[in-house]
């Protein structure tokens, strides 16, 4: 799925969601990606795992996207988790506090095995 500059790629490995973002998470594109996580939440997953490994950018508004999926993946006992966020992401990530909230990993992989137990 296209988003302007951003290319939203998702797929079901079991219970969890695996949502690839590559491109630029910012206004322009925030509220797209807040209507499809929104969309995929509707079906209940235990994990989202949100692989960052090819996004570029991420503005305030992006961040509010991850929050409020996790808030609302939160209530039905479910988990976000980030992925492979480069060292750009990485460091807005971990400036604003966001690796203290969300489980973050190295790769998809390890966010599965970490969450195998959820996943059933």
């Amino acid at each position: 799925m296209e988003i302007g500059l951003l290319t939203v790629e998702t797929k079901t490995e079991d219970l969890a969601v695996i949502t690839k973002l590559t491109g630029r998470l910012d206004v322009l594109t925030s509220r797209d990606l807040d209507r499809h996580i929104h969309e995929i939440l509707q079906t209940s997953p235990k994990v989202l795992i949100l692989d960052l490994a090819k996004l570029d950018y991420v503005s305030s508004a992006g961040l509010r996207v991850l929050l409020q999926a996790r808030k609302t993946l939160k209530v039905t006992g479910g988990t976000v988790c980030l992925c492979a966020a480069n060292e750009f992401v990485g460091g807005v990530l971990s400036t604003t506090g966001f690796t203290g909230i969300f489980p973050c990993f190295d790769t998809v992989s390890a966010a599965l095995q970490a969450n195998a137990d959820a996943l059933g």
